[in-house]
């Protein structure tokens, strides 16, 4: 029986992902670029390709800090493979969304004890308006969220082994890496639950040494820029 679950956790899988690629080349024959945000990210892009030495993201030949770089990092990568166009741009937002699917059925599986209830939450995330408008663009938002929806699921089975809270915090520290100070709520919220629902964890050293790493991945950016360029913080 078991094996019969996650056989069709595959195969519904295997299907949203289908879906996710046909809808990403459905929108990547739009010829432009669909909003100011979207042409922000492929200006900051294409000068972190071009000015920034893969490590600052640059707009209108000046470093431009005003959001870490993790997804322009992941457009540039997609530029390399696919050639430096609006597709190629959108790829880590569209792929972003599987991923957020991924960890919304793992969470609510976790939650819910329940196939069916992990089922219908990936059915309303997927087709929820907002998630597919922000998903189909150069966006940061969706990989933020996945990061974020990871980061949760990871949390919430830490509460059966402490080695989770490694996944849990190098997440936080890519969310903050993707968006800044618009990825803080996942580290709030996480610390809220855990001194209310689970205090213990202040007094393992999995928490801190998981807290030190998670602080660490977002820290050495911003600590580089800082240095070089503290006139723009």
């Amino acid at each position: 029986m078991e094996r019969r679950g996650i056989f069709i956790t595959w195969i519904f899988f295997i299907l949203i992902f289908t879906g996710v690629i046909f809808y990403y080349h459905c929108h990547s024959a739009l010829p432009d670029l669909c909003s100011g945000d979207e042409a922000l990210t492929a200006l900051r892009t294409r000068g972190l390709m071009e000015n920034g030495h893969g490590w600052t993201p640059y707009w209108c030949g000046a470093p431009d800090l005003h959001k870490p770089p993790l997804y322009y990092w992941l457009a540039a990568i997609s530029c390399k493979l696919l050639g430096c166009k609006v597709s190629a741009i959108r790829l880590p937002s569209v792929l972003s969304l599987f991923l957020l699917l991924v960890f919304v059925y793992l969470l609510s599986l976790e939650i819910f004890k329940d196939r069916l209830a992990a089922y219908l939450s990936v059915f309303l995330v997927t087709f929820h308006p907002l998630v597919l408008e922000q998903s189909r663009i150069a966006m940061l938002d969706t990989l933020m969220t996945a990061l974020s929806m990871g980061a949760l699921f990871f949390l919430i089975k830490a509460a059966y082994q402490d080695y989770f809270y490694y996944p849990w915090a190098f997440l936080c520290g890519l969310a903050i890496l993707t968006k800044g100070e618009g990825a803080t709520p996942v580290v709030v919220v996480s610390l809220t639950y855990l001194l209310i629902i689970r205090g213990r964890a202040f007094f393992t050293r999995a928490f801190y040494a998981s807290l030190f790493m998670g602080g660490l991945i977002p820290g050495i950016w911003f600590v580089s820029q800082y240095m070089r360029y503290p006139h723009l913080f």
